[in-house]
């Protein structure tokens, strides 16, 4: 199956009206699509949920059953391996099962098939473990710890280990031969943290970080590299020049000719998901990502050392401080809104900007954010703190309100929704962060003619958002009217709940 048919695929397996995919199609289907990057994670969790879900024994678990051998033999299916181990679970119902099958392991962790207990750890280290955790689970997993370091056993370890990292020295000081089955669980919890410390030396930095928010702002991020990824959908190559003559062309604009190596900056890549899909798309391109968080930049230089991309340079630094060699092309996606001042920064992005470049940004709306506001008031009101505890405090107190009658359960209910709140770093950045501002249509379009920027227009994230404007606002194809696109959101809160998507481009002259 190619690209182009295993996309066709994906849309139809996602299609509610549609029936269920195969299961055994699917097994087969996604493992080299996510490892080629053909399809976003969250959408082969979805897609394989569907199939999943329709197990007896597994519907019988998400609506409230207990956790038993057969659900044990369901997990552990190569479906289920393959999209528990690779893709985050973005699913309430999915989550409380998991939760419940792991606090039935760890109370009976002689019992616990070794797959499946590594299935849930390589989970919970991918979620952060974020998920909730009883008192009674608390001890029963200190209890493990202890018996562990008096017989090792792996299913006991690995069981142990979706709870917490388990520190390399209780593997070195047991002496065991260590199962090829918990080769994967060692390889996450010890070589790749050894590997991102050893690269954490070698990234190159602009000068030390002066501004007092993006150094509070370093800080968050180096306590939680955000986000933490082990797959990610990546773009069909193309000519860096085909696809800026495609956007002149749509946007009616004049663009100098394209230089065989086109300089494109990421500005705020975090784990390098984005530098990864900018290589992947421009392999002719020379990329420069920055970030303040070198933690972040260590993971980012692995994973794109494991895709064999080499037209990265990662480099630490404030965007504020940039200088030096103009770019062609700028991605700046859900970064500004965290900057003291976003049109300082933004006229920073410009002033590095060459004559007839573009610049692709992402900015949080007010409206979408609605529910975070929300939540942002329990933060406040119960005094937590953006740690762990404070971070599943909080989404339990999501979880019960959410669950009651009245107009704050309405605010609340759209959290679900974020892909940010299954993880501890990325609720931490949804919920907790120390500074976020949010937009409006007309504020975005303000902020990018301030810059001395031409706005261009809007993008949404969802095809069916974009359907839709379409539909009602058909003088408008570019999407370039912010008033149109704020009447389109008071009847659509969730239409950019991802971010304000918006195109600009720097005058020739």
């Amino acid at each position: 199956m190619d690209r182009s048919a295993f996309t066709a695929c994906l849309d139809r397996w996602l299609d509610r009206a549609a029936p269920a995919p195969d299961e055994r199609e699917l097994a087969i289907a996604l493992p080299p699509a996510l490892t080629k990057g053909w399809a976003p994670p969250e959408a082969a969790f979805r897609a394989a949920i569907r199939v999943l879900g329709q197990h007896s024994v597994v519907a019988a678990a998400l609506a409230g059953g207990p956790a038993t051998p057969q659900l044990h033999a369901a997990l552990a299916r190569p479906l289920a391996t393959t999209i528990l181990r690779q893709c985050l679970v973005t699913d309430p119902a999915w989550e409380r099962m998991l939760t419940a099958v792991r606090a039935g392991l760890v109370a009976e962790p002689a019992a616990a098939p070794l797959p499946l207990a590594v299935t849930l750890a390589l989970q919970c280290i991918l979620n952060e473990y974020v998920w909730a955790v009883t008192p009674t689970e608390v001890a029963a997993a200190a209890a493990l710890d202890a018996a562990l370091h008096a017989s090792f056993a792996p299913s006991h370890a690995a069981v142990l280990a979706a709870y917490r990292l388990i520190g390399e020295e209780l593997w070195l000081d047991t002496g065991a031969t260590v199962d090829p089955a918990i080769a994967d669980l060692l390889r996450v919890m010890h070589d790749e943290p050894r590997q991102d410390r050893a690269l954490i030396a070698g990234i190159a930095a602009l000068d030390a970080v002066a501004d007092p928010v993006s150094r509070a702002v370093r800080s968050q991020y180096e306590e939680n590299p955000y986000p933490r990824w082990t797959v990610c959908a990546r773009e069909e190559p193309q000519p860096f020049a085909g696809f800026r003559a495609a956007i002149a062309e749509r946007y009616g604009l004049s663009v100098r000719h394209a230089a065989p190596r086109p300089r494109i900056l990421v500005a705020g890549c975090g784990t390098g998901q984005q530098a990864i899909q900018c290589a992947s798309q421009f392999r002719e391109a020379e990329i420069v990502a920055l970030d303040l968080s070198r933690p972040s930049l260590a993971y980012a230089a692995r994973k794109t050392a494991e895709l064999g991309l080499d037209n990265v340079t990662y480099i630490a630094g404030d965007l504020l401080d940039l200088r030096g060699p103009p770019f062609d092309y700028i991605e700046c996606l859900g970064v500004l809104h965290h900057v003291a001042q976003p049109a300082r920064g933004l006229s920073v992005l410009a002033e590095n900007l060459a004559p007839g470049g573009l610049i692709y940004l992402g900015l949080y709306s007010a409206a979408a954010r609605d529910s975070i506001a929300a939540a942002r008031d329990l933060v406040d009101r119960h005094k937590l703190a953006p740690t762990i505890d404070g971070i599943r405090a909080l989404r339990a107190l999501v979880r019960s309100k959410a669950a009651m009658p009245g107009a704050r359960a309405q605010r609340l209910a759209p959290l679900f929704g974020f892909l940010d709140f299954y993880s501890t770093s990325m609720c931490r950045d949804l919920v907790f962060h120390g500074m976020e501002h949010v937009f409006t249509p007309r504020g975005v379009a303000g902020l990018v003619a301030g810059a001395g920027l031409s706005f261009l227009g809007f993008g949404f994230a969802a095809a069916s958002a974009a359907h839709a404007y379409a539909a009602v606002n058909p003088g408008d194809p570019l999407v370039s009217d912010p008033r149109a696109v704020a009447a389109f959101e008071r009847a659509h809160p969730q239409a950019f709940a991802a971010m304000y998507l918006c195109l600009a481009a720097k005058p020739l002259t």
